[in-house]
């Protein structure tokens, strides 16, 4: 039986949701991936997750 697991890309935090840089600032658009992220993290809560950045995103996952 194949096990069935989640894997989740993240750009990186400062490049973070770039079209709406016409409409929020830089530190708006990281709020917004990492909610975007808590949520999506909270969907797949009962299955194993991997996270993959090309930044360590770590500290800002501690409180999800």
């Amino acid at each position: 039986m194949m096990k069935t697991f989640a894997l989740i890309p993240v750009k990186d935090l400062d490049n973070a949701k770039s079209r709406l840089a016409d409409s929020l600032t830089a530190g708006q658009r990281k709020e917004l991936l990492l909610a975007m992220l808590s949520d999506v993290l909270m969907a797949v809560s009962h299955l194993p997750t991997v996270v993959i950045s090309p930044e360590d995103i770590s500290p800002h996952l501690s409180g999800l």
